[in-house]
């Protein structure tokens, strides 16, 4: 077996381990077509939810990072848009709050920032990145945390398998839920659905 498979088999055992630490209230996963994704059938009617490693290879090292997807309908009240989580603090992580890159895509910004209960959650989790996007009737939410990586070097040959505290896979879970099960009645207002 060839140095790059053998990483490759590595991070799909360890992604393979911090699933069996998933409670079994996010339903089975089932491999998909990828060795490093899984897929969750029964985590919430009407969505689609996943579980992957984002590969990001380097000449004598690298990071998979542990990402989560959710496909679900838009019930936002905007039609399209991208949103990409930030923090306020320039040393000290400060609140969660949602930015647009675009003028556009300002108003799925503000009616994600107008949810309370969402801004806590995500203020309380430690997060690489969150991006939500809105289209033709969907909504994509892809989540990456800080735990459950898999790290490893070629030389000095070294690797780690981080674990994901269950209190942010709790948090995860309620936010991916808020996602799924739709958008507060404040944040519809905001976008100008009602």
């Amino acid at each position: 077996m060839k140095l790059r498979q053998k990483i490759d088999k590595a991070a799909s055992d360890q992604l393979e381990r911090i699933l069996t630490t998933f409670p079994k209230s996010w339903g089975t996963a089932d491999r998909g077509d990828d060795l490093m994704e899984y897929r969750f059938d029964s985590f919430s009617d009407g969505a689609e939810m996943a579980v992957a490693y984002d590969a990001k290879k380097q000449l004598l090292g690298g990071v998979f990072s542990l990402v989560f997807t959710l496909g679900c309908a838009n019930t936002s009240g905007v039609e399209s848009g991208k949103a990409k989580l930030q923090y306020k603090g320039s040393f000290i992580k400060g609140d969660a709050f949602f930015s647009a890159g675009k003028k556009s895509d300002s108003l799925l910004a503000e009616a994600l920032n107008s949810y309370p209960d969402l801004m806590k959650i995500l203020s309380e989790l430690d997060l690489l990145s969150m991006n939500v996007s809105a289209d033709n009737g969907t909504l994509k939410v892809e989540l990456s945390p800080l735990g459950g990586a898999y790290t490893y070097t070629i030389f000095p040959p070294m690797k780690y398998g981080g674990l994901l505290p269950d209190t942010d896979l709790e948090r995860i879970r309620q936010v991916l839920n808020i996602f799924a099960a739709g958008f507060s009645d404040n944040a519809r207002r905001v976008a100008g659905a009602e």
